[in-house]
């Protein structure tokens, strides 16, 4: 491949991002809203918490707010955001994460994300789950999660 040729096609994959995890491909699509690539980390144990990243899209004109989800192998499952202070990184629960109009609301490792507590099964790379993400909206949508290694998946910048 010619030098010049090479360095565009880095260029490009540079400009796209990190690639998300093996095996969280999905794509759904609810009124004006594309969810891409939901996914998680193995878990240890039934019980420890696990959580959930993906990203959404507002495709409309109007906002939109992800309210929460619901996930059957979870007790409970929260939104938190992730500050931090200094070299201190503060995990928080939050009541929504706004989706501006045209905008996109990235949930990733070392930011934003779903938390699963009280789980009743230990999460296994190649696994699946099922979630009901909830618009203010939108409303309901239903998703699955690919389960990812332990250390999978691009940090989330700071």
């Amino acid at each position: 491949m010619p030098r010049m040729a090479l360095a565009a096609t880095l260029l490009t994959l540079l400009a796209a991002g990190p690639a998300p995890p093996e095996g969280s491909e999905a794509r759904i699509e609810a009124g004006k809203l594309v969810i891409l690539h939901p996914w998680s980390r193995a878990t240890a144990a039934a019980g420890a918490p696990a959580v959930g990243y993906l990203s959404i899209t507002n495709t409309g004109a109007a906002p939109e707010r992800l309210l929460g989800a619901d996930c059957a192998i979870a007790g409970m499952t929260m939104l938190h955001t992730t500050t931090r202070d200094g070299a201190v990184a503060r995990m928080r629960a939050v009541d929504s994460l706004p989706i501006p109009p045209g905008g996109t609301l990235t949930l990733a490792p070392g930011g934003s994300h779903l938390m699963l507590m009280d789980t009743t099964q230990a999460l296994a790379p190649g696994g699946r789950f099922a979630c009901t993400l909830r618009f203010a909206t939108q409303g309901p949508v239903a998703v699955e999660f690919a389960v990812q290694p332990a250390g999978a998946g691009p940090k989330a910048p700071m």
